[in-house]
């Protein structure tokens, strides 16, 4: 299995080991809206973070597939996930059986063309949604401009091809939705202001 070089990034220490949830408030609250009975499936995983808090918030059937064993075993260590090792580009059959994916940080991570490719695969569903997180801002701390899949309107744009209907919600989220579970996106907004 691959082993990736760089520490964790989007999932700090903080969140995983002491299980704060500030900086993913917002998508806290999309789980705790969400009809309990979807099933969801977080891509690029990491630790699990987002698995764990989605069991918190009553989704039960929520997995998580992270291609870097060392982070799948924080995960059980620190969080009691079981979580997939493997690579979701040779796993993609497993996209059928779920109606909710969670992309943090991740379209920039791997490019528009597998960004394509994963979406190609998702989008053959008749109904699904997406929970995708992006980058703050339009510049990285370093002041280079960030890749257009890091930001907000570079998603929108991206999504654009593939005729969703989004909402922009706080701490950089964007919901989107296909089919049945298009109306979804009205009830987020009762309960979740727009970012």
């Amino acid at each position: 299995m691959k082993k990736l070089e760089q520490a964790p990034r989007y999932q700090r220490d903080d969140n995983v080991k002491g299980k704060k949830t500030g900086e993913f408030g917002c998508i806290w609250k999309i789980f705790k809206i969400l009809p309990k009975e979807l099933k969801v499936l977080d891509i690029a995983c990491a630790e699990g973070f987002l698995v764990w808090l989605a069991r918190k918030g009553g989704l039960k059937e929520t997995d998580g597939i992270e291609i870097d064993p060392d982070r799948t075993e924080r995960g059980f260590k620190h969080l009691n996930l079981e979580l997939q090792t493997a690579d979701i580009f040779e796993n993609l059959d497993i996209i059928r059986k779920y109606d909710v994916f969670i992309l943090s940080r991740f379209f920039h991570n791997i490019g528009e063309e597998k960004s394509d490719e994963l979406m190609k695969r998702i989008n053959r569903k008749r109904n699904y949604m997406l929970i995708i997180k992006y980058k703050p801002g339009m510049f990285k701390e370093n002041k280079q401009k960030r890749q257009p899949l890091a930001t907000k309107e570079g998603l929108k744009t991206f999504l654009d091809k593939y005729e969703l209907a989004k909402k922009s919600f706080p701490q950089q989220v964007i919901v989107a939705a296909k089919g049945k579970y298009v109306p979804l996106l009205k009830e987020l907004r009762k309960g979740i202001a727009e970012g």
